[in-house]
């Protein structure tokens, strides 16, 4: 995947002044499913894999619209220096060699993004069904985050069912028209995500936050995401 190294050597200068969580994420368009998951099994339970300080997760984009990419590549890195050692073991291993000398012909690249989790609740891996919102914040972004979280810590109060989800500012890979955050909740399947979903639409606090933040944000695109493999998540 070549766009792993034109985007991580700009940005190694820059990570090393965050200490929180760091995220990247690599979006492909592919029509070999199966050729990319079985090549990054393999890689991910090798031992390069196995001593990566990353939590990775490959996704199929289930429905995203008119947007090209077909599966996102996401790595979460608990600091700076740990996405720091990860990239230098990637651009010294034979074990990546073999899988970008797999994927490169199979597949072509379609986005990158490094991300900071803003808020992140809850067990990401024990869930298998995502929605995202890509955001365009325009306006106020501390604003935003504000309401944003001021609905979520209500709707928990309020009991609405909720397991993973977050809020998350893009550090790089920002292009025009692109989004400046995302948010997401997660579900264990497609029927939970679906009532989750329904429930949402129907609530009134979740209509109140939208009026009061569309003034300053965009949501460019809604995508539904399918986990079909993780690799180095805490059990």
């Amino acid at each position: 995947m070549k766009t792993i190294y034109t985007l991580l050597i700009t940005l190694f200068a820059v990570v090393t002044t965050f200490a929180q969580p760091i995220q990247c994420f690599f979006a492909i368009s592919t029509e070999s499913d199966r050729e990319v998951m079985m090549a990054t099994d393999k890689l991910m339970k090798s031992e390069f894999g196995k001593n990566l300080p990353a939590s990775v997760a490959l996704y199929q984009e289930a429905f995203n619209g008119e947007q090209a990419h077909t599966h996102t590549l996401g790595f979460t890195f608990e600091n700076a220096e740990n996405m720091q050692k990860a990239w230098s073991m990637w651009f010294t291993s034979e074990e990546v060699v073999e899988w970008e000398n797999t994927i490169n012909p199979i597949s072509d690249n379609t986005g990158e993004w490094m991300t900071m989790p803003l808020v992140l609740e809850g067990d990401v891996s024990e869930d298998n069904v995502f929605m995202r919102w890509a955001i365009d914040v325009t306006g106020d972004a501390n604003m935003y985050i504000k309401e944003w979280t001021k609905f979520t810590e209500g709707a928990k109060e309020r009991g609405m069912d909720m397991s993973s989800y977050g809020l998350s500012v893009v550090m790089a890979g920002v292009a025009d028209n692109d989004m400046t955050h995302y948010v997401f909740i997660g579900a264990p399947d497609i029927p939970t995500m679906m009532g989750r979903m329904m429930t949402l639409q129907k609530d009134e606090e979740f209509a109140a936050f939208s009026a009061r933040v569309g003034g300053i944000r965009t949501i460019l695109h809604q995508d539904m995401l399918m986990s079909i493999g993780a690799w180095n998540f805490p059990e």
